[in-house]
């Protein structure tokens, strides 16, 4: 008996090939976002290891030198013609930790970039970046984290003027975190602890004429070149318009307050939210890493969003008060036992903050 010919399969039908297309598919968009979380969880965790490590250095610098490290002091840094150098507090505390500048008097050829964050022509120093960390001081910058903020390795940074800074000093590598973004540092003045009775005792832009200088804890003006700058960073984020702490806003010193103050050590708690003032700062260092979103206290973060609701999206506010309060009722905030409670403020935000000392 003959029997029927047999046909062998050598493929997929067509309706096997699209489930198998469709299983893929599924498979890769659940493994490419798990991807990406894991390498955006490992980049926060070493920018919060490199924040650790700079505060602990900062530490050690003031435990032995019995003051906070900088060449220039926070006084200066915080002078009105301080941004026109371009030296943010970071550079000018990393040049003290880890050397690489000598006064200008005297310098040699390869000392060729000349800083001077003050007015007065004999404070002028020189620094050569080869030499930067080559002592072996309290700090040392890790290379792949040291990079210069030219519009070349990095982002951009502007003079006093908000103009593209262009003196020599943007060669000057800035600390940047493991998403390429600068990493701030917000120094006490240890000569502005006079009583805080209004926010500009706290904060404030700058110190005005310095020969009759008006003294404050902080000073925005020691950061001016990295918040007054349109693009930060490898993400080149416009600080500007998306930190509250930019130059479009004119709360930013209210913010500061809010950002920098101690919520432990609120002057009178009684007043309303918007009037409660800090004591003292978080420290008298401050270090301050945006995070992954790459904005300086980011206006889409739930802080930058509660700040636009106790100002406005055009001027956000983020009161120190409003550690205690909440925005607009003004009610404490209480625990689950309704015993009153505080809120840090830091942690409404995507930043890593870290604070060395104490600014009391």
């Amino acid at each position: 008996m003959r029997q029927a010919p047999t046909t062998t399969r050598l493929g997929f039908s067509l309706v096997e090939l699209l489930v198998v297309i469709m299983v893929i598919t599924v498979i890769i968009s659940i493994i490419v976002p798990a991807l990406g979380y894991a390498r955006n969880s490992a980049k926060i965790t070493a920018s919060r290891q490199l924040v650790g490590t700079v505060t602990q250095a900062v530490a050690s610098f003031e435990l032995s030198e019995r003051r906070t490290p900088g060449v220039f002091s926070p006084t200066e840094m915080g002078n009105q013609t301080a941004a026109q150098g371009g030296l943010s507090a970071m550079q000018n505390m990393i040049l003290d930790m880890a050397g690489g500048w000598q006064e200008a008097a005297g310098a040699p050829a390869t000392y060729s970039i000349r800083v001077n964050p003050t007015s007065n022509a004999n404070k002028e120093i020189r620094v050569d970046t080869a030499l930067i960390g080559v002592g072996k001081g309290y700090f040392v910058p890790p290379a792949k984290s040291f990079v210069a903020q030219n519009g070349q390795t990095g982002g951009i940074k502007v003079d006093g003027g908000g103009a593209i800074l262009a003196n020599g000093v943007e060669q000057i590598p800035e600390l940047v975190d493991s998403f390429g973004t600068p990493i701030l540092a917000w120094q006490a003045d240890p000569l502005g602890r006079q009583p805080v009775a209004q926010v500009s005792d706290f904060a404030r832009e700058h110190t005005g004429p310095p020969a009759s200088p008006t003294l404050s804890r902080f000073y925005w003006k020691a950061n001016q070149c990295l918040l007054q700058s349109n693009r930060v960073g490898l993400k080149g984020v416009d600080q500007t318009t998306q930190s509250i702490l930019g130059s479009s806003f004119n709360g930013r010193y209210t913010s500061m307050a809010g950002f920098l103050g101690n919520p432990s050590s609120p002057v009178d708690v009684t007043q309303t939210y918007q009037n409660i003032l800090p004591s003292g700062g978080r420290g008298s260092v401050v270090i301050h890493a945006a995070g992954a979103d790459g904005a300086y206290l980011g206006v889409k973060d739930r802080g930058g969003r509660l700040a636009a609701s106790a100002g406005s999206s055009a001027n956000p506010l983020l009161y120190y008060g409003m550690s205690f309060k909440a925005p607009g009722t003004g009610a404490p905030y209480t625990d689950a036992s309704g015993r009153p409670t505080t809120i840090d403020l830091v942690a409404e935000f995507d930043d890593i903050v870290s604070a060395a000392g104490s600014s009391n």
